[in-house]
C-alpha cells in the first residue's frame, strides 16, 4: 500500500472497531447485535440495546437463516428514540459498538449526542459504516451535511419521506459479481436492476409521512471522504463534542470503513481547529473508486 493512503479495513474487522478499547475491563454498550455481536459477554462487561426487544427481534428473523433466533443475544435495553440515558439508567460506558447501524438512524446527530452523554470522559464510539459505493445504495448521492442537520432539527425518531422516497426509488440489485465490476469500474450503473419502481416509492413515503410505522431504510449514505467531511463540519459548528481516534478505508473488494470517535470536553477555537484538520488529513487520503488495485499492493 502505498503511503499516502489510509489503512483498509483488515479482514479481522473487529481488531479495527475495537483496537482502543479495553475490552476486558472496560464496561461496553453494543447496539444491534443479532445473532454475531462484535463482543460477547464471555469477552468482557458488554450490555447490548436495540429497538426492539429479544423477543421481537427473533419473531422478526425467524426465517433469516444468517440470524438463527436461538442464537439471538438477550437485549439488556431498549431504545426508541428519546433520551438514551434515561433508557440505561446511572450506567456508564467505556465504550460504544454499531456496526451497520447508523445507517438506518433517521437522526445520526441526535443519536451520537445520545451515546456521548452515557460514556465516560474519553469514551469511544466504534462505527463500521457501509460505502455506499459497493452496496445497492449507489446510485444514491451521499448525505449532505444540511440534511442531517435538518433531521437533527426536527428530532426525527423515524425514517422521513425523503429518506424512504430515497432509498426505495434508489436501491439496486448488486451481487458478488456486480460488487467486483463497481469496484473494477468495469460496468455502466445504468447496467444494473432496481428493487422498485418509483411508484412503490412514492407509496412507502406517503405512508411514512401520513403513520407512524417503522420503515427499515438506510437513512443515510456517505464514502468515507463524504462522511469525514460532515463530521468535519458538526465539529466546526459545535454540534458534535469528539475526535477522530481511528479510521479504515474500505477494504478493495469489500462494502464497509471503519470510524472511531472519541469525546472531548475542549471546545476551544484551537481545538476544534485542530481535529477539523486532522479530518481534512484523513479525506484527503481516502481513495476514489474504481480503485488503482496496483496502488494497493
Amino acid at each position: 500500500m502505498t503511503a499516502e493512503y489510509l489503512p483498509t479495513v483488515p479482514s479481522d474487522r473487529k481488531a479495527a472497531l475495537c483496537a482502543l478499547m479495553n475490552i476486558a475491563s472496560g464496561t461496553g454498550l453494543e447496539f444491534g447485535p443479532l445473532a454475531a455481536p462484535l463482543v460477547r459477554p464471555e469477552e468482557g462487561d458488554i450490555r447490548y440495546v436495540d429497538a426492539m426487544s429479544t423477543e421481537e427481534i427473533k419473531l422478526q428473523f425467524k426465517d433469516e437463516p444468517l440470524h438463527p433466533p436461538d442464537l439471538m443475544m438477550p437485549i439488556n435495553y431498549v431504545w426508541q428514540g428519546g433520551s438514551l440515558a434515561d433508557v440505561v439508567g446511572d450506567c456508564r460506558f467505556d465504550y460504544a459498538l454499531a456496526s451497520h447501524v447508523i445507517e438506518h438512524v433517521p437522526d445520526p446527530i441526535g443519536w451520537l449526542n445520545g451515546i456521548l452523554e452515557i460514556l465516560k470522559d474519553g469514551g469511544l464510539i466504534g462505527l463500521a459504516i457501509p460505502d455506499k459505493r459497493f452496496t445497492f445504495d449507489f446510485r444514491r448521492p451521499t448525505t449532505t451535511t444540511a440534511t442531517l442537520i435538518d433531521h437533527w432539527l426536527r428530532q426525527a425518531s423515524r425514517a422521513t419521506p425523503l429518506q424512504v422516497y430515497d432509498h426505495f426509488s434508489t436501491v439496486t440489485k448488486v451481487g458478488l459479481d456486480e460488487l467486483t465490476a463497481l469496484h473494477q469500474g468495469t460496468v455502466l450503473p445504468g447496467c444494473f436492476e432496481r428493487y422498485h419502481d418509483d411508484d412503490l416509492a412514492l407509496d412507502f413515503a406517503r405512508r411514512a409521512h401520513e403513520t407512524m410505522d417503522y420503515i427499515n431504510v438506510h437513512a443515510s449514505v456517505w464514502t468515507p471522504a463524504a462522511f469525514l467531511n460532515n463530521i468535519r463540519d458538526l465539529i466546526g459548528l459545535g454540534i458534535l463534542p469528539i475526535e477522530v481516534a481511528d479510521f479504515y478505508d474500505t477494504s478493495p473488494g469489500l462494502q464497509e470503513f471503519v470510524c472511531v470517535f472519541r469525546g472531548v470536553s475542549d471546545k476551544s477555537a484551537e481545538a476544534v481547529k485542530a481535529r477539523q484538520e486532522h479530518i481534512d488529513g484523513l479525506a484527503s487520503a481516502a481513495r476514489d473508486a474504481p480503485y488503482d488495485v496496483a496502488a494497493l499492493v
